[in-house]
């Protein structure tokens, strides 16, 4: 097989492997740019490969990474490249068209090609197949909810084809015969990485949410949206009441707050739709005391329902879990895409205050007073200078905590989310932000003054098109919630310049709307408000949202998964691992029981007798080019036996490596014998 075939089936079986990707993303545009990178570096390497040598080939096509790289960084994608590793580690599958996202799985691919296609110059077919993992291993280890086990026999079959086409061309003669035990080999690789991913996800899994090991990071959603440069519309929403006046769209809730900024803590019961909670508390001149009816239409995965506050009840709904505290829906497993949903809620326009505001009582333990120290250090003297002389006033209070950000600057900044730092940096000295960090500011200095606050993200209203209003990425917003009047009352510090940033950035990128959907043409139908009541929540254990502890689920997947690979491969494994102790002590008698293995697994006869009967039996399983090697290696071992003062023969383990390896194989010829 010729070296730019084999280069051809290196950038083949990548191409097979990378097609993983497929099932967690929905942007298709890196396939043709992956697959026109392939084809340019197989013809640039074979051309250099024969023009020049096989390294100077690989030296250029480096070259030309190290140029593409300068060329990323030089047009400012290296943010983007950046964010890819958090949006793989926090997005749900089918993530959303991101052009940073698209850029890596170029590069990985072409990364992936030049080490497959360098372990075939360099005769290391084990190191290609490794790389071939490398797509599995990022999903597999990375993304929450990975994709169904189907889309994981793309690598399966990539390793499959790379293993018989390399072992066609280095053994032709055996090619044909090796198929099933690199059919094995390829079970036990699958085995072992799932059992490496079982126990690696109970560990990740953990880690990548302070709330919820299923949910994804509502503020990660938040700052992917606003960043991404290709606007996508999110969702559209009709309601009954003034068409003019767009809605607020609420998601998740961020009460806790720790020196890394705000993040939710879910407490959640099985929701399918109905009744959300019980009615809202008089919220006195806050708030209007009529409901509003909203449809909902969704056009991208959400595992926070967008709601209208406050919701009171939905139409039926998948399978989810609601917080009755928070007023929030969200989905652990299989969130919700193209689904059309209603919703009854009381709405606040935020930023509506009386002339009579009271603050509602909260225990000082109460999560949504808690300040750490460290923010004190930062914003405590700033709240004592400015904002003290209005303690006695709680509507006076919220006035000057909005105004004081009138001169601050909207502005969608590298700097992310609302930890100490973050927010020092933006109250106190850039006064330059986005939502986030407005949002983060005002929840905390409220709290500074004794005003329970949590942050709630969402969708700011959009803009009207017709019938209906719709919402993109460009619309995803965070705003606060202020313990008022004995109710939750909604407070929108960012100034009005950046809600307008985002409509404009929408209206700008004209885009054909979508037709719409059998499913969105049909009016759901609200629960009725009498429905009876609900369980109690409770805190949902860790794992899948389906009840019971799954905790112990991925050990035991693991286990099962290391003992298949024990089965499979223990036996190879045991097999090289003496052989390779047998040659490293250049012992000839240890050399020749190495030679008696050697010739059982290549299928030959080993006899009783003197070396010299064993070497002469044993003859035909070799070339002819090694058998006089048997022979000199039959001589040492009978010096060695019967003349005790003769030295050893030198050279013995290199003379028993050139007979050759043993033949793959689940179980080794020479172990089926006794030793």
């Amino acid at each position: 097989m010729k070296r730019a075939t084999l280069s051809a089936l290196a950038a083949a079986t990548v191409f097979l492997s990378a097609l993983v990707f497929s099932g967690i993303t929905e942007d298709i545009q890196w396939m043709p740019l992956a697959a026109l990178v392939l084809v340019i570096s197989v013809g640039l390497n074979s051309l250099l490969a024969s023009k020049f040598s096989e390294l100077a080939a690989k030296l250029v096509l480096i070259l030309a990474g190290l140029l593409i790289v300068a060329a990323t960084l030089a047009a400012g994608l290296a943010e983007r490249l950046g964010d890819t590793y958090s949006l793989i580690m926090q997005s749900v599958p089918p993530m959303p068209a991101d052009p940073g996202f698209r850029l890596f799985l170029v590069l990985l691919v072409w990364a992936m090609y030049l080490i497959a296609d360098s372990a075939l110059a360099l005769g290391s077919v084990w190191l290609g197949s490794l790389a071939l993992w490398v797509p599995y291993l990022i999903i597999a280890f990375a993304v929450v909810n990975p994709p169904g086990a189907e889309c994981f026999l793309f690598p399966v079959v990539a390793v499959v084809l790379w293993l018989f086409g390399t072992t066609m061309a280095r053994y032709p003669e055996r090619g044909r015969s090796q198929a099933g035990p690199i059919l094995l080999l390829v079970v036990a690789l699958a085995a072992g990485s799932c059992a490496l991913t079982a126990v690696a996800q109970s560990f990740i899994n953990t880690s990548r949410n302070k709330s919820d090991d299923q949910l994804t990071d509502p503020s990660l959603n938040l700052r992917r949206d606003l960043k991404q440069g290709e606007k996508r519309e999110m969702l559209r929403y009709r309601h009954a009441g003034d068409m003019g006046e767009g809605l607020y769209l609420r998601q998740a809730v961020l009460q806790e707050l720790d020196e890394e900024g705000f993040y939710p803590a879910v407490v959640g019961r099985d929701f399918a739709g109905g009744v959300i909670g019980e009615d809202p508390p008089s919220m006195g001149s806050l708030a209007t005391t009529e409901h509003v009816d909203v449809v909902i239409s969704l056009k991208a995965v959400h595992t926070w329902l967008p709601l209208v506050w406050e919701p009171m009840t939905t139409s039926a709904l998948p399978l989810g879990q609601v917080d009755e505290e928070n007023r929030t829906v969200f989905f652990r497993e299989n969130a919700p895409h193209d689904l059309t949903y209603g919703v009854r809620s009381y709405y606040q326009q935020p930023n509506t205050l009386s002339k009579q505001v009271q603050v509602n009582y909260q225990d000082s333990s109460s999560p949504y007073l808690q300040v750490p120290d460290a923010y004190w250090n930062v914003l405590g003297y700033l709240a004592q200078e400015e904002f003290s002389r209005y303690a006695d006033s709680p509507e006076e209070l919220v006035r000057a905590l909005l105004g004081y950000f009138k001169d601050f600057k909207y502005e969608i900044v590298n700097t992310e989310g609302s930890s100490v730092e973050t927010i020092a940096d933006f109250a106190l000295r850039d006064k330059t932000g986005y939502c986030e960090q407005f949002a983060g500011t005002f929840a905390i200095l409220a709290r500074m003054m004794g005003i329970p606050s949590r942050v709630v993200l969402g969708y700011a209203p959009g803009y009207l098109d017709g019938d209906s209003w719709v919402v993109t990425n460009y619309q995803a917003h965070a705003w606060v919630e202020l313990g008022l009047n004995g109710a939750w009352v909604p407070f929108d510090p960012t100034p009005a310049s950046g809600l307008a940033q985002g409509v404009e950035r929408a209206q700008q990128e004209n885009t054909v709307s979508p037709t719409p959907t059998s499913a969105e043409t049909e009016e759901p139908t609200l629960a009725p408000e009498s429905q009876s009541a609900t369980p109690t929540p409770s805190v949902a254990p860790q794992g899948a949202g389906g009840g019971g502890d799954s905790g112990q689920l991925p050990w035991a997947l693991g286990v099962v998964g290391l003992v298949v690979v024990l089965v499979i491969v223990g036996p190879t494994i045991w097999r090289r691992a003496k052989r390779a102790l047998r040659i490293s002590s250049d012992d000839p008698e240890k050399i020749w029981a190495e030679v008696r293995d050697l010739t059982r697994d290549l299928g030959g006869e080993w006899v009783s007798g003197t070396p010299r009967q064993q070497a002469e039996a044993a003859a035909p399983a070799f070339e002819a080019a090694d058998r006089s090697d048997i022979w000199t290696l039959a001589v040492a071992v009978e010096r060695g036996r019967f003349a005790k003062g003769h030295p050893k023969v030198s050279g013995s383990a290199k003379l028993v490596k050139a007979l050759g390896k043993p033949p793959l194989s689940w179980w080794p010829r020479s172990m089926r014998f006794p030793t």
